[in-house]
């Protein structure tokens, strides 16, 4: 996967959340992922799809108290319900990955997104589809860690 692509998503991920909530991250060292496991305890997935001249998805993981933590920031309220985190969660990675799109765009990418799948539970494993090379991007802040999983091909 080229870089051009990986450090748009850092960048729109850094500027995202510091905007929108306040919360300073630092990324950690990216390595490759051909599977990713979240940790063991309860998660929050968000998934989302581009498609254009690059193809895949960017995969979004909080663990539960994190998860809550950003909503709760982002609402201006402690969230309720594990519906409202997942829709808040949701809305996170449809930033982000609004910002990466508008970022990759002035390449001429045409990228199209697609709606965000939150899952919720414990060990969920997400697969990058075969032959598409995935990268696992680490984050610390100081609510603690997430991870976003990158998984960008171009169309033949």
């Amino acid at each position: 996967m080229q870089v051009e692509y990986i450090n748009p998503i850092v960048t729109a991920t850094v500027s995202t959340l510091d905007t929108l909530i306040g919360l300073k991250v630092r990324r950690g060292q990216a390595s490759a992922a051909r599977t990713f496991k979240p940790p063991a305890r309860t998660s929050f997935v968000a998934v989302i799809g581009m498609a254009g001249a690059v193809q895949g998805s960017v995969v979004l993981t909080f663990d539960d108290k994190v998860a809550r933590e950003v909503v709760g920031r982002m609402i201006g309220a402690p969230c309720g319900g594990d519906e409202e985190v997942a829709d808040g969660v949701g809305e996170v990675v449809n930033i982000i990955a609004g910002n990466t799109k508008t970022i990759l765009n002035e390449q001429n990418l045409g990228l199209k997104l697609s709606i965000p799948n939150v899952v919720q539970g414990c060990e969920i494993r997400v697969h990058p589809p075969e032959g598409i090379p995935a990268i696992l991007i680490p984050f610390e802040s100081e609510i603690g860690a997430f991870n976003i999983q990158v998984a960008f091909t171009q169309p033949k």
